[in-house]
């Protein structure tokens, strides 16, 4: 799979780099799902999947803007049909 690179339209901040995009680098796993089960909430499971998908820390989602979280959630999404 080529890398999916994301432009936030909402940056966010990490220490004093600022980001503005964000790559998921691989498709999801049985493993990268079962990760998800540890967490509670729908919204949790999407933002655990996302970063590890991305390679980043959860703490940098849930930094994002809703809207540009909601984008890479469904691009995320598209890889479980």
């Amino acid at each position: 799979m080529e890398p999916i690179v994301i432009t936030l339209k909402h940056p966010i901040e990490i220490g004093d780099e600022k980001v503005e995009k964000l790559t998921i680098k691989r498709r999801a796993t049985a493993k990268d799902l079962r990760c998800m089960d540890q967490e509670k909430g729908e919204i949790a499971k999407s933002a655990a999947l996302l970063a590890r998908l991305a390679e980043v820390p959860v703490s940098w989602v849930d930094q994002m803007d809703a809207a540009d979280f909601t984008v890479a959630a469904e691009v995320v999404g598209s890889f479980l049909s």
